[in-house]
């Protein structure tokens, strides 16, 4: 015979579910708009870099953030923002065929990359551990028409603050 109590937990579950799944879509809708708003309105690269990372901020962990633009004709990876608690001496621009170092995989693959996929990256070659390495971290390309021109990354350092799969 079923529980009844446990049906309607069962349901009241599902249905908190279903609201925090509503909430974070409606919360994703307001920072995209956001977003294009700031881009619109655009006039100061390092202003619009910093409202960015404050919207990312609204939506999850992003104490530790950067943006890398490649400047492909010289070939040159920079860095135009990075708010950093660890590595103050990483920024300077570089070649970036120079490095094998997580920024320049995402820029050269197209693929977003988390940290637990970094280790394997690392066992196979593929990636160098430049930096302190953190908690947890995403790091995404920036495209354009499919061609990838920069790399948008939050990391944390903080024990115990993960990034989920909607992150």
């Amino acid at each position: 015979m079923i529980d009844q109590s446990d049906v309607i937990q069962s349901l009241q579950q599902q249905l908190a579910e279903r609201e925090q799944q509503h909430r974070r879509a409606e919360q994703m809708q307001t920072a995209l708009y956001e977003i294009a708003d700031a881009a619109n309105a655009v006039t100061d690269l390092p202003a619009f870099y910093a409202r960015l990372h404050e919207i990312v901020g609204s939506l999850m962990y992003a104490r530790n953030f950067f943006i890398a633009i490649l400047d492909e004709e010289n070939g040159i990876l920079s860095w135009p923002y990075h708010v950093h608690e660890k590595d103050p001496d990483v920024w300077s621009p570089r070649p970036y065929k120079e490095t094998k170092d997580v920024t320049v995989y995402v820029l050269m693959t197209g693929r977003t990359v988390r940290s637990g996929d970094a280790a394997s990256l690392v066992e196979q070659g593929q990636l160098e551990i430049i930096g302190t390495l953190p908690e947890d971290a995403i790091l995404v390309p920036l495209t354009d028409e499919g061609t990838s021109f920069g790399v948008l990354s939050v990391q944390c350092y903080e024990h115990g603050i993960h990034y989920s799969d909607q992150d």
